[in-house]
């Protein structure tokens, strides 16, 4: 489903909005692997999280699991396989969507600190001085690669299964060329810490860092040229497609809409914490950041939908002084958001061939009535007016 919505309705992008959360322990990491179920996994010296949604982030719940100290990466190998790692080499795999989560032996001890997955399945970790682990079974074995670097890597990413870099401490970069059986060092010309990595193509390389730098190289890291947004931490970088990418980090997300030559302040956040990592859908519509005291905000883009599609969704009557009613046909979850992209309501209906929806708890006004069906959304306008 695309969660997109009509640029003039708001002035500047829809507003970050607070989710839920079950915990106040620090979140590192999220994934979602389809719409309706993400994850996110976090920890400190005392205990570890492993949170999942399966309404897209409007409730999250604990799962029970033995770990008892930090994770700092999640990814979804599918929509039920997963892995998860952290310290001490701890490295744990689902393989029923985050219901269960079985320690697998890593072969270090190294603090692990990203996974990465590569589209023939492979997978490759990273951490602590310089460690670097591959399994090619899904998670379940790992063994031990050269990264021919002693600097602790923080994340990791693979273009496609060739291409892929790391990144971390003193400003370095590792960059692979043939899938990560052989791995060289590139210098950023910095001593930060390079905390996230993103490539768009084998040569076109973006990495955010400490001090606010968004750094990028378009010769494979022969050389880099850097944006420099101020003295707040960066600690992630994302770019769902080659226009749109975003960073987040102290009290600051950035974002980008021309393939990175401008960045932009994203403005007002709904926390004072710090966000260590950021997810966005790959249709640019839905984002979420994870950080600091179980933080979790949520963002849904204004930007991509032209007025007469906003009209696709029959919605009756309309204007409604409570009820509306929607032709349907079919299982469908119905979304009501307001102006700035907030989701004000969702229900779930099965086997309806007209839906009855009562709007009276919100307040008179304007919104968006999103209608999915089998991965696609209709939309429609309706005025609230009790």
């Amino acid at each position: 489903m695309a969660l997109i919505f009509l640029a003039s309705f708001a002035q500047a992008n829809a507003q970050w909005f607070n989710l839920t959360s079950p915990t106040t322990t620090h979140l590192y990491s999220t994934y979602f692997a389809n719409y309706d179920t993400g994850y996110a996994v976090g920890g400190n010296i005392n205990s570890s999280v492993f949170l999942k949604t399966v309404n897209g982030g409007s409730n999250w719940y604990l799962i029970t699991n033995i770990q008892t100290q930090w994770l700092y990466d999640v990814v979804f190998l599918n929509d039920t396989v997963g892995l998860a790692c952290g310290y001490d080499g701890a490295m744990y795999k689902t393989s029923d969507a985050g219901v269960n989560w079985v320690a697998k032996p890593s072969q270090t001890t190294a603090w692990l600190y990203s996974i990465a997955k590569k589209p023939d399945g492979i997978i490759y970790a990273t951490g602590t001085d310089g460690a670097l682990i591959k399994s090619i079974n899904g998670g379940d074995n790992w063994t031990n690669v050269t990264s021919n670097t002693a600097q602790t890597m923080l994340d990791l990413q693979f273009y496609d299964n060739n291409y892929g870099a790391a990144v971390g401490y003193n400003g370095e970069m590792i960059y692979t060329t043939d899938g990560g059986n052989n791995w060289a060092v590139k210098l950023m010309g910095t001593s930060n810490s390079i905390t996230g990595v993103w490539m768009l193509s084998p040569d076109t390389i973006f990495t955010c860092a400490a001090a606010g730098n968004i750094y990028k190289t378009t010769n494979a890291g022969a050389s880099f040229s850097y944006v420099n947004n101020g003295p707040n931490d960066l600690n992630s970088i994302f770019f769902p497609d080659n226009n749109n990418g975003y960073a987040v980090g102290t009290q600051k997300i950035y974002q980008t809409t021309n393939g990175g030559v401008n960045w932009s302040e994203m403005t007002p956040l709904p926390t004072a914490n710090s966000l260590k990592d950021i997810f966005v859908s790959s249709d640019n519509a839905v984002m979420y950041a994870v950080g600091n005291n179980g933080t979790i905000i949520k963002n849904i883009n204004t930007i991509g939908i032209e007025e007469n599609e906003i009209k696709e969704l029959a919605i009756y009557p309309n204007p409604t002084t409570g009820l509306i009613y929607i032709p349907v046909k079919a299982n469908s979850r119905i979304n009501v958001l307001n102006l700035n992209g907030a989701q004000v309501k969702s229900v779930d209906f099965v086997n309806e061939d007209v839906i009855e929806l009562n709007l009276n708890a919100l307040a008179d006004g304007t919104y968006i009535v999103q209608c999915v069906q089998n991965n696609r959304s209709s939309y429609g306008r309706v005025v609230l007016k009790k």
